[in-house]
């Protein structure tokens, strides 16, 4: 019997990354079949054979990985890498890709995924971190694969290259090494391929690439011709130069002779003269009795099994196949520790050489064995024949019960120990692979004694030995190390591996805080460290002497694996991890803390642990460290400290008012780690200070320009500001108290006023001596009755102080009271710490309130004397927001009254037109009467004026804006009930409508809930409508809704230029927006009137065939009211409307504005609702080469246009998939060529309910631009428009 451990060192070319990419050109591509002997192919031409072609999945294939949940494409990068990797594990690395099945393969390509750092998944073309196939570059992908190498026992020299030369590519395929080929651009878009080899024939440079796509065949690339962003990533086998490629790890095989100690035979076999394995083969002749009947020849093999393993057992065959004397059904019976298996095989058919029996579980020890006879059913006569059975390890023995498959079990000296339960950390330290797990039965486990669990990586350092130099598996021992700090003194380190020749691997996972950690290793011998995967420390090559290795590693907070792996070759073997300091400690954040008023604080933090659990016994304990806060550079102005402590928080004295910091450190011990971050206190206790500036209105605000009869009323309400400061912590809020020291009412009485009327009359003329009656004009004196205003004030000697806006930050605000009342205000700050200042009224400001601040009524409104009727204003609670005066409409009376007296006002609708003079019944001219003076703000005679009437106005208590809706809804909301002309309506006063000009024309009505139309649709009215809504109020104009009728049924209302689901925009105070609004009706049906509505306003304009007048007819006096609770927010005065139309309609006639064309969207030909939309993620433009010949991918740089780019997201709404998605860029109305990236040249179809990031490119002249984009898909459209370098939704 003999055991051989065959070591081999790979090989490692070391190659100069050489000349960049040529200059891009034309794509020339053709389809490779290297045939079934690749060495037959001229010198000039080479392709590597035997690269794996079955990784690539069909199109129906899915599988699990981190972005979508119904599975995705493994990636070109992941199946490049794949095949490599399979490659390789072809030729004597056949860990490096152990996956058998296509379950298991695809187990491995999702764990080869997740090795490459920056993931992104299917549909992402611009890095916007949402999820996308732009794959990862070269360097991600070595570093995955350098991981993936390590983790499966391997050593690998894995090098990116991000410019690649052509002659660096033959030298990897000369060498036998297959290239991962990385492209920005290629035939099949942003993608990655396997290079697999070369042809220089015919001049030529041509790499060969496998696209590793289905339905996609190998493809030649000609050298800087038809890619871009090239770039590669070279795997070879690690080793010293120069050597032949070899495995990089132990065969431990078991070979037991038919001459060795551990054979026996015994019965009738007889000597082959020399054949056979040592030339000792025998055979025996079989009986034909079955394989019941009594053996004749017997033969046993029992190896020496030097650790427990999967071993896979090879019987010797000395003669080839086909040899018509040999038994074609031989039964060997294989001992091993689960029990004994039957194997039968054909000696006939088998090849000359080694003929596997399968793998099967062996303990150390004489424990397994297989045996023979020469039994046979066979008809005939034929031998058996018996010669050298071969053991060979193939992996350690790894066990999971059918009944059990939480727990996992690893059998060591023919135990099983229980793995941890640490989510595979250990399993993956220990490099086990998933594929080696056998499931067993509950009687097949119990075969294996229970041992000692293996310590779990979390809580210890794990340590794998090896009787090798190589770090060569399988190992002969693992164990717990806590603490690493071994020294051997030339003893071996465990059983089985010798004193001098050893080396182990040592993993730990820690949790650290974030920061940069020295770590430091002693050793004799060399040694690497390994963190997260990336190299560290490499001392390999060191040799007995005792010395300190360290490196400076940047760590996020959180777990991170170490790795060290040691050898020792000269003896004195000795390996010390070097104790780490505590993890710093995390100060807790308490905002009460921040800024205080005591000269006391509890200062606590929060013990981050220590990353290797200490090297002493000692608990764990704290020092803190409180200073001045330096406002030069430098480090605090330490004033006290505390001593040791083991608790977690500690009281600090400061001596007084001040800025201070404080940190925290903690000690095990041995060290002692850094400071925390240091946390800010400031100890304030001197009260802030705060006092009034100013309290003005609104209109002693206008530019000279502005003022004046004409001047734009404002809002009622006057601005206040104030200054504060504090020296400390900072002002936190200002509150503000206000009193009524003057007090404002309004009232309204009646008054009558005579005016000029002309009318028609008859007169008598003699003319030649005959009297001619002839008609005539003449001017009566009419009498009129109105509407007055009236206002008083009165002093308020015992007003109170109130708080009427609190919790203020900045310097100004705005207060609304009642018009013409006068206020005292005062101020008082409170600042971060608490500390209040006293009210104080020596630097209050006083202000009367405007009381002509609102839209101004009419000195004198008419009304009918007849029937006259009292007209009392609304009252108003205290409590709510206030309500501006009312502005009384103009009513002619059609009687005329000799005399004011006190009666009822009573409004009916005229039978006349509103903008018709009434016509008096009395021709004589009646006697001239004298005209009273109306006066808004004195009080008339006492026994005509009106009861008095609550203020209007009330100071509003706090300034709470709510949200400003976004955008505009589109088609707007339908009415909740059709308006007619005949109901009555009042015209607001703060909202106005006015129409700037119409355009009616036949079209066809869209469906309903929609603004589109189809040219089958029934055929309709469509009035095209320019507006411009005012706001007159103090506050926002929010939530209002827009209506046009057509006849008493509402029309379907679109608002052009609206996205859809959005809504009608705020409009704030004093200012105006204009709209074009669509309106749909039947073609029997005029239009009639437009209408704006807002909480309990109404402003109605009347639209009579085509032609807009400026208001209709008031059915009653208005009384405009506001919801209470209203917010009154501050009113924006840089964009005040133009009062000179704002007042109550003119009833004059007006003349018939022309109506000016609108622009009108060409709508859709669809009837389908909303299926799909489109966002806009990215625009940009650069120069580029010309395209060549048409193509997307091949350009002339030296003729350079422009290239624009677009990242589109198209979201499909539908529940079906969208399959005719089609994109064009326009220049002008110029169509362009447009392209896009990725998805393997081929446009995705995007499924239901699903979205894609998709990047689309064209190209213009250099003085040219792309104007707009045209998305089409499912029968629908969406263009979007070029705007300021911006991509949006054409308007």
């Amino acid at each position: 019997m003999k055991v051989r451990g065959a070591l081999f060192r790979p090989l490692l070319i070391t190659l100069a990354i050489a000349m960049s990419l040529a200059s891009a050109g034309l794509a020339q591509t053709m389809s490779v079949d290297p045939g079934p002997d690749a060495t037959a192919v001229p010198s000039a031409r080479k392709i590597l054979p035997n690269i794996p072609t079955d990784l690539v999945p069909a199109y129906e294939t899915l599988w699990k990985c981190a972005c979508d949940s119904d599975g995705c494409w493994p990636g070109c990068f992941t199946l490049a890498s794949a095949s490599v990797l399979k490659y390789w594990s072809q030729k004597a690395y056949p860990n490096l890709w152990p996956y058998r099945g296509v379950e298991d393969e695809n187990n491995g390509l999702i764990r080869l995924r997740e090795l490459f750092p920056n993931l992104l998944c299917f549909g992402n073309g611009n890095g916007n971190g949402q999820p996308g196939d732009s794959g990862y570059d070269a360097f991600d992908v070595a570093t995955g694969l350098r991981q993936w190498t390590v983790e499966h026992g391997y050593r690998f020299v894995i090098t990116p290259v991000p410019s690649p030369s052509f002659e660096q590519i033959m030298a990897e395929i000369d060498a036998g090494r297959p290239v991962i080929g990385a492209f920005g651009q290629s035939p099949w878009g942003s993608h990655a391929g396997t290079i697999i080899g070369y042809d220089t024939s015919k001049k030529r440079q041509v790499m060969i690439v496998r696209p590793n796509l289905p339905d996609k065949a190998d493809t030649e690339l000609e050298w800087g011709i038809g890619y871009q962003e090239f770039g590669i990533v070279t795997v070879a086998p690690g080793g010293a130069g120069g050597e032949e490629l070899a495995p990089a790890q132990m065969v431990f095989d078991v070979v037991v002779g038919a001459n060795d100690p551990g054979f026996s035979a015994a019965g009738d076999w007889r000597d082959a003269g020399g054949l056979g394995h040592a030339g000792a083969a025998r055979f025996a002749p079989i009986i034909d009795g079955g394989p019941t009947a009594d053996e004749s020849a017997f033969a046993r093999w029992t190896p020496q099994i030097p650790f427990d393993g999967a071993w896979e057992v090879m019987a010797w065959m000395p003669l080839d196949k086909a040899d018509p004397t040999t038994s074609g059904s031989v039964l060997y019976k294989i001992a091993h520790a689960e029990g004994q298996s039957l194997v039968r095989r054909s000696q006939r058919d088998a090849p000359q050489g080694w003929l596997s029996l399968g793998t099967f579980p062996l303990v150390r020890g004489e424990r397994g064995s297989v045996a023979i006879g020469n039994t046979s059913a066979e008809a005939g006569t034929r031998q058996v024949w018996a010669d050298a059975v071969r053991f060979v390890w193939r992996a350690p023995l790894l066990l999971r019960g059918e009944d059990d498959p939480a727990n996992t079990y690893l059998v060591r000296d023919g135990r099983r120990r229980a793995l941890p339960q640490d989510g595979g950390l250990t399993f993956a330290a220990l490099r086990l692979l998933p594929s080696d797990i056998r499931k067993l039965t509950p009687l097949q486990i119990a075969q294996y004694p229970s041992g000692e669990p293996i310590p779990s990586v979390l809580s210890a350092w794990v340590g794998s030995y090896f009787n090798n130099t190589q770090l060569a598996p399988p190992s002969a021992a693992i164990r717990n190390d806590t603490p690493l700090a071994l020294r051997w003194e030339g003893l071996s380190p465990v059983a089985g591996v010798s004193a001098i020749g050893f080396s182990g691997r040592w993993t730990r996972v820690m949790a650290f805080s974030q920061g940069a950690y020295t770590i430091k290793l002693q050793a004799a011998g060399g040694l690497r460290l390994w963190v997260d995967g990336r190299l560290e420390i490499d001392a390999w090559d060191a040799q007995g002497a005792f010395i300190e290795h360290k490196a400076k590693v940047a760590l996020d907070g959180g777990l991170h694996r170490l790795e060290v792996e040691y050898v020792n070759r000269t003896g004195g073997a000795a390996l010390v991890f070097v104790d780490l300091p505590p993890n710093p400690p995390l100060p807790v954040d308490q905002p009460v803390l921040r800024y205080t008023r005591g000269l006391t604080a509890t200062l606590s933090w929060l013990d981050t642990g220590d990353a290797d659990g200490g090297a002493t016994n000692a608990p764990r304990r704290f020092t803190v460290s409180v200073g001045r806060e330096n406002t030069a550079a430098g480090a605090p102005l330490e004033i006290l400290n505390s001593d040791w402590l083991t608790t977690t928080s500690w009281v600090a004295q400061f001596p007084g008012s001040g800025a201070y910091v404080w940190r925290v450190a903690a000690g095990d011990g041995a060290t002692v780690s850094e400071w925390s971050a240091p946390r800010r206190i400031v100890v304030d206790r001197a009260p802030p200070w705060a006092q009034m500036a100013s309290a003005t209105n609104p209109s002693e605000e206008l530019d000279p320009a502005q003022k004046g009869p004409q001047a734009p009323s404002r809002a009622p309400g006057l601005r206040l500001r104030w200054t504060q400061t504090d020296t400390l912590s900072g002002v936190a809020f200002v509150d503000i108290q206000a009193r009524e020291i003057v007090r404002a009412s309004t009232g309204y009485t009646f008054a009558t006023e005579y005016r000029e009327t002309t009318r028609s009359a008859v007169e008598v003329v003699v003319e030649g001596g005959r009297e001619i009656t002839r008609s005539t004009l003449i001017t009566a004196l009419v009498p009129f009755t109105g509407v007055v205003e009236v206002r008083t004030f009165a002093p308020n000697p015992t007003a109170t102080w109130k708080l009427v806006q609190s919790n203020l930050t900045g310097s100004e605000t705005f207060f609304v009271g009642t018009p013409g009342a006068v206020y005292e205000f005062r101020a008082r700050a409170v600042d971060w710490a608490g500390n209040a200042q006293e009210w104080y009224d020596g630097y209050s400001v006083a202000a009367q309130m405007d009381p002509n601040a609102i839209p101004a009524p009419p000195t004198f409104t008419p009304v009918p004397t007849g029937t006259p009727t009292r007209v009392p204003p609304t009252a108003i609670p205290p409590t709510q927001t206030p309500v501006p005066t009312a502005t009384p409409s103009r009513t002619p009376t059609p009687t005329p009254t000799t005399g004011p007296k006190e009666t009822a006002v009573t409004v009916k609708t005229p039978a006349s037109s509103p903008t018709t003079p009434a016509t008096p019944t009395a021709t004589p001219t009646p006697t001239p009467q004298a005209t009273p003076t109306f006066v808004a703000t004195s009080i008339l005679n006492p026994a005509a004026t009106q009861k008095k009437t609550e203020p209007r106005y009330v100071a509003s208590t706090r300034l709470d804006l709510e949200p400003t809706p976004t955008g505009v809804l589109s088609p707007l909301a339908s009415p909740t009930r059709a308006i007619s002309l005949k109901d009555a309506y009042v015209n607001s006063a703060y909202l106005r409508v006015d129409v700037l000009s119409t355009k009616i024309t036949e079209a066809p009505l869209p469906e309903d809930g929609s603004c589109l139309t189809t040219e089958d649709a029934q055929p309709g009215a469509r009035a095209i409508l320019n507006l411009r809504v005012s706001n007159y109020s103090p506050i926002d104009i929010r939530g209002w809704r827009l209506s046009v009728l057509a006849g008493d049924e509402p029309a379907r209302v679109c608002l052009l230029g609206a996205d859809a689901n959005e809504r009608l925009p705020a409009i704030p105070p004093g200012t105006r927006r204009d709209f074009t609004v669509l309106a749909y009706a039947p073609i029997d049906a005029p239009f009639t009137n437009v209408e704006a509505q807002w909480q309990g306003e109404r402003f109605t304009v009347c639209v009579d065939n085509g032609l807009v007048a400026k208001g209709c007819a008031p059915q009653s006096v208005p009384i405009p009211t506001i919801a209470a609770g209203a917010p009154t927010p501050v009113a924006d005065f840089s964009n005040a409307v133009d009062r000179e139309t704002a007042d109550t309609p003119d009833l004059s006639p007006t003349s018939t504005p022309t109506p000016t064309a609108v622009p009108v969207p060409t709508p859709m030909p669809t009837r389908s609702p909303l299926t799909w939309t489109v966002t806009a993620q990215s625009l940009d433009a650069s120069a580029w080469g010309r395209p060549i010949k048409g193509s997307c991918f091949a350009y002339d740089d030296g003729d350079p246009v422009t290239r624009w780019q677009a990242g589109l997201r198209i979201e499909n709404l539908s529940s079906t998939e969208m399959r005719d998605l089609r994109v064009t860029f326009f220049e002008g109305a110029n169509a362009l060529r447009t392209c896009f990236h990725g998805y393997g040249g081929l446009m995705p179809n995007i499924p239901a309910a699903d979205g894609r990031n998709i990047s689309f490119f064209a190209f213009v002249e250099k003085r040219q631009a792309v104007t707009s984009v045209l998305i089409e898909a499912m029968g629908q459209s969406r263009r979007m428009c070029v705007v300021n370098g911006m991509l949006n939704a054409c308007k």
